[in-house]
């Protein structure tokens, strides 16, 4: 049976190095010293990190090759070698790296792009003990593997998640081991020419380079990385085999950066956003053999600005994405990519065309389900353009950040937790008969009475007693559509969508929601500083003024109370997606507008980040072969754990992952679903939807016995009971 290897060593990660502290210390000396743009410090650390790993590898391959390597550091740039920085201080050590900065653009063999956007690269670190500190402090750094792992990648992703923390311009990283996972199933060979078209720092471009070399190690003298290939493969791996695209300038930069340590400074990096923009005529243009990549998922586009022959009805770019990658992969081509959860489940047109084409057209044939968390900690750290996805907050007990609170709303109690995700339902205020909302308030005082006096959260039965409760004597009355139903009409649903929309990314995130006729769903997260009850007051206050005013009326708009759900874990979030999403075509409802998933209704994660999570697809092929089964399998531990420390661990699903991939074995974590009984479900890719059910037998002993052992309990009980009585008689 063939076997995938594994992604070298697991065991160590960036964030369990030590150098995430030397990260965060650089960080306090430059804003210490008056670089307080978070852009500027991570293009300054990136510049100097930059210099000195050149220099060592440029040390390297002139140590292993005395008589022909060419040396970067000769002549002009000799001096610009990051040992020399070392020994310098004040006006020479600025006059020297900027000199060495103001210089990338000569580098040699540096692509077109680079030229141009290095050719205005400076320093800004004007403060000379600063900038003396920050090269001190970037030369006493170890940058060597650990435990065989390379962590420059990882350094480069931490740096780049501090825009996220700051609010601006923040991308969704992906660690590092997710990447080598990912490139291990898609298997990319030589020869075949790989694309990353949102590629950030170029990390799966890297990884994919590193995974041809290691499959095609020699044995005896040629026993190193990429030792079998030919002096013509070689050549193409280093001009033609690696494409990369970004649409932000500074994220190209420091791919071009990254790449040139990777000996791929030819590799074609370009600023380019190739949702807007065609590369060759006609459409597609130029296609590739392998696409691997973690797009960010920012939510919508202008329609106006959206390529037209990417031909799909939505401005969601995750799907923009994916249709992207359908139409830029080769005959035979592979993809491994990363989406959102709610791609997989999505009602609406473009959603189930893009699954349609994947299942149809295509071979889909995995999706891995990552676990919540695995993002951490680059997810959940504000909304940028990358999208941060959600994280479902963890059952009472077992997150020691989160706190619970019960706030007794004006008839029904609510919990809420900080950092939560809530899935809310309000309704107008006719759309339930008086008799029906009296009997749903006293059975649910009933349910949730005892968990408000012990203070704590609704335990996982009371929490599904509650849920079919209001399945029974509340959505089933609001889907028949009792009431006037103002939200038929297009304008008071518009009012009502973009309320919702409007503060989304600065008071709370929304990953769905839905405009019924007579009531409205939203999955949400409320941002710090931002309670649930405040975020339903606005959107019903606003609204209710709102469409009175449209419809020339007065008087109640929604009924005063809301029903909240507090998502307890990935599956139930899952669902309450799916639920919402489900919801117009359950009443019958064809076509409904009124519908959306946000950019982070895939956890992960955002991420987990995030998210929930994020779920890759990986990998599929264009070879004209439809997908006859689909190989799912839930990754619940990737070897580091799921808070932000990220710390090792045991656990570690990912060997198996790559043992049973191969053949698409089933197990514990793995199952196959045939494609008929996905388009029995409107090919709805969601996993829970088709996950084996084990039901365990358990053994209980007989009656008669267990009825001797309480009597032998009961009469132990009496004889203490008795003995007790006689000392207090004493």
């Amino acid at each position: 049976m063939s076997t995938v290897n594994p992604p070298a060593a697991l065991g160590a990660n960036f964030h369990s190095s030590g150098l995430r502290q030397k990260v965060d210390q650089l960080m306090d000396i430059l804003y210490s010293g008056g670089v307080n743009n978070p852009m500027d410090s991570i293009e300054q650390l990136s510049y100097l990190l930059f210099l000195r790993l050149l220099t060592e590898k440029d040390e390297l391959l002139a140590s292993l090759d005395k008589k022909n390597y060419q040396r970067i550091f000769s002549g002009k740039w000799a001096r610009y070698a990051w040992g020399n920085f070392v020994t310098l201080t004040g006006d020479q050590l600025f006059d020297a790296v900027r000199s060495a900065i103001e210089s990338f653009h000569e580098l040699p063999d540096l692509s077109e792009t680079g030229k141009l956007l290095f050719n205005r690269a400076t320093l800004k670190i004007y403060d000379r003990p600063t900038l003396r500190a920050v090269v001190q402090v970037i030369h006493d750094m170890d940058l060597s593997r650990h435990e065989g792992v390379d962590l420059k990648g990882d350094m480069y992703e931490y740096l780049l998640s501090k825009l996220s923390t700051s609010g601006t311009n923040g991308q969704f990283r992906t660690p590092r081991h997710i990447i080598a996972m990912i490139v291990a199933l898609v298997d990319p060979k030589p020869g075949r020419r790989v694309c990353d078209p949102a590629c950030g720092t170029a990390g799966f471009l890297i990884a994919a380079f590193n995974h041809i070399l290691e499959q095609r190690r020699g044995a005896g003298r040629k026993n190193f990385p990429g030792g079998n290939l030919t002096d013509a493969q070689w050549k193409f791996m280093e001009e033609h085999a690696f494409t990369g695209y970004d649409n932000d300038a500074n994220m190209v930069k420091i791919a071009i950066l990254n790449l040139y340590l990777h000996q791929l400074e030819k590799a074609r990096i370009e600023f380019h956003n190739p949702l807007t923009t065609s590369k060759g005529s006609p459409y597609p243009g130029l296609t590739f053999d392998v696409i691997l990549a973690n797009p960010p998922f920012a939510g919508k586009i202008q329609k106006e600005s959206i390529l037209a022959d990417i031909n799909l009805a939505t401005r969601d770019t995750e799907l923009l994405f994916l249709k992207w990658f359908i139409d830029h992969l080769n005959p035979g081509g592979r993809a491994g990519v990363i989406v959102p959860n709610g791609v997989l489940f999505g009602s609406n047109k473009a959603d189930r065309k893009v699954r349609e084409l994947l299942l149809t057209e295509c071979e889909l044939q995995a999706i891995v389900n990552l676990p919540s968390g695995v993002f951490k900690p680059y997810s959940g750290v504000g909304p940028g353009s990358g999208g941060t996805g959600f994280q479902p907050v963890a059952p009472h007990g077992q997150d020691g950040h989160a706190t619970l609170n019960i706030r007794q709303g004006a008839y029904l109690p609510h919990w809420t937790r900080e950092g939560a995700i809530y899935a809310v339902n309000f309704r107008l205020a006719d759309s339930l008969p008086k008799s029906v909302v009296e009997a749903w308030n006293f059975e649910r005082e009933d349910i949730v009475k005892t968990a408000r006096q012990m203070k704590r959260p609704l335990s996982q039965v009371e929490g599904k007693r509650l849920d079919k409760l209001f399945s029974e004597r509340i959505e089933k009355y609001l889907d028949e559509g009792q009431g006037k139903c103002w939200m038929r009409r297009d304008d008071v649903a518009a009012i009502v969508a973009g309320a919702l929309q409007h503060f989304d990314g600065q008071r709370y995130r929304l990953a769905a929601w839905c405009v019924m006729p007579n009531h409205v769903h939203a999955i949400l997260q409320p941002l710090p500083g931002h309670d649930l009850p405040d975020i339903l007051h606005a959107w019903k206050s606003f609204t209710a003024n709102e469409a009175n005013k449209k419809m020339g009326r007065s008087g109640e708009f929604w009924q005063p109370e809301y029903y909240d759900h507090l998502i307890r874990d990935e599956e139930d979030f899952a669902r309450q997606i799916d639920y919402v999403l489900t919801d117009p075509a359950r009443s019958g409802l064809q076509d409904w507008k009124w519908i959306s998933r946000g950019p982070g209704s895939g956890g992960t994660g955002c991420g987990t980040g995030c998210g929930t999570g994020f779920q890759p697809v990986a990998p599929h092929s264009q070879d004209g072969h439809a997908t006859q089964s689909v190989w799912f399998y839930d990754l619940t531990a990737d070897g580091f754990s799921l808070d932000d420390k990220r710390t090792p661990i045991e656990a570690n699903d990912i060997p198996d992952l790559l043992t049973k991939w191969p053949q698409r074995q089933e197990g514990p974590h793995s199952y196959r679903v045939p494609i008929e009984k996905i388009r029995e479900n409107d090919f709805s890719l969601a996993a829970g939807r088709y996950k084996p059910v084990v039901v365990e037998v358990v053994k209980h002993d007989h009656p008669s016995k267990i009825l001797a052992e309480v009597l032998t309990i009961e009469e132990r009980i009496g004889r203490q009971a008795q003995k007790l009585m006689g000392e207090v008689g004493k």
